[in-house]
């Protein structure tokens, strides 16, 4: 297993085309360089995943959507905002809603 550590940070600094290419730059360095070794990449986990993981830890209840989530499946769900949560890895709060139901 590896990791690119500072990703998050780099994820808040950059635009998200320049971080893609970024990434997939790192990617296609790391991935040649483990196959010229015998190993592969099984895959790639990038920081939705962590955010996600961590709001999961986070809910006392229900689930937690992130920002971006509960706007695509607001006319889905019925959630309340909470107070922004200080998630590991990201400089500033992280807004959430807590989902009560599915519409």
């Amino acid at each position: 297993m590896a990791t690119l550590k500072g990703s998050t940070d780099l994820g808040e600094r950059l635009d998200p085309e320049s971080l893609r290419e970024v990434m997939l730059r790192y990617f296609e360095a790391m991935r040649a360089a483990i196959e010229e070794h015998g190993g592969r990449v099984e895959k790639y986990i990038g920081d939705a995943v962590n955010v996600a993981a961590r709001l999961e830890q986070a809910a006392p209840h229900g689930a937690l959507l992130g920002d971006l989530t509960y706007r695509l499946v607001r006319d889905c769900v019925e959630a309340e905002p909470v107070e922004p949560l200080a998630l590991k890895g990201k400089s500033e709060p992280v807004p959430a809603n807590v989902s009560q139901r599915a519409c």
